[in-house]
């Protein structure tokens, strides 16, 4: 089984040309560790993701788009919720599973402070299937952190103003674009990306869908 590599949430447009931030001078934050779901901007469940710390900097994150399966049975739950995911995938059985999941996207994920502000990088490892998708793009993201079981992101959308006559690809004029609009709202993305730490009773059940996905026959 290969593992496609997808950007699950947004598009090719929204990527930046390079990541930011040293990974090797980083130093990921443990509260963030586990498995979360991603509620997308119209408030449905858009996905499941693994923040595994790879080490004391830099964490690999694995995330499916879960499928519930149309049957008489799923009928009665709602796919769009954590609520009706969790409820299907209780009655399931191996022989007819309810809920799937088809790829798993792999990113080199890390933190990173410019402005006073903090941002969280994810580095696709591996490539769409037409090849246009690797590692040479990166979702820079804006991280706010509610609390150990919640926070959202913004992408810094790359077609700010600021951003006007800087060569995509160089690192440090993005980072110096950046640090000085940090506190701007207007650099983000109007699109937030809600993050929901898995009740640690269902881990084992919805974290099952990454991990059999990575089991290689």
């Amino acid at each position: 089984m290969m593992l496609a590599i997808i950007p699950v949430i947004v598009g090719l447009l929204a990527c930046m040309k390079v990541p930011i931030g040293n990974p090797e001078r980083s130093r990921i934050d443990p509260e963030l560790s586990g498995l979360w779901t991603l509620q997308d901007p119209d408030g449905d469940m858009g996905g499941i993701i693994l923040l595994d710390p790879y080490d004391k900097r830099t964490w690999l994150g694995m995330m499916v788009e879960p499928h519930m399966q149309k049957t008489a049975t799923t009928d009665k739950y709602d796919d769009y919720t954590y609520e009706g995911l969790v409820a299907a995938m209780q009655e399931q059985s191996i022989q007819s599973p309810l809920v799937t999941a088809d790829e798993v996207a792999l990113y080199k994920i890390w933190l990173t402070k410019l402005g006073g502000e903090q941002f969280m990088v994810w580095q696709p490892k591996g490539f769409y299937d037409d090849g246009e998708f690797g590692a040479e793009y990166a979702y820079n993201w804006h991280i706010t952190k509610h609390s150990e079981s919640s926070f959202d992101l913004r992408m810094i959308d790359p077609d700010h103003p600021a951003f006007e006559g800087v060569d995509q690809k160089n690192r440090k004029a993005l980072e110096r674009v950046i640090r000085k609009h940090a506190s701007d709202a207007e650099l983000y993305g109007e699109e937030v990306f809600a993050f929901k730490r898995v009740d640690p009773e269902h881990a084992d059940l919805l974290g099952d869908l990454i991990y059999d996905l990575l089991v290689v026959e």
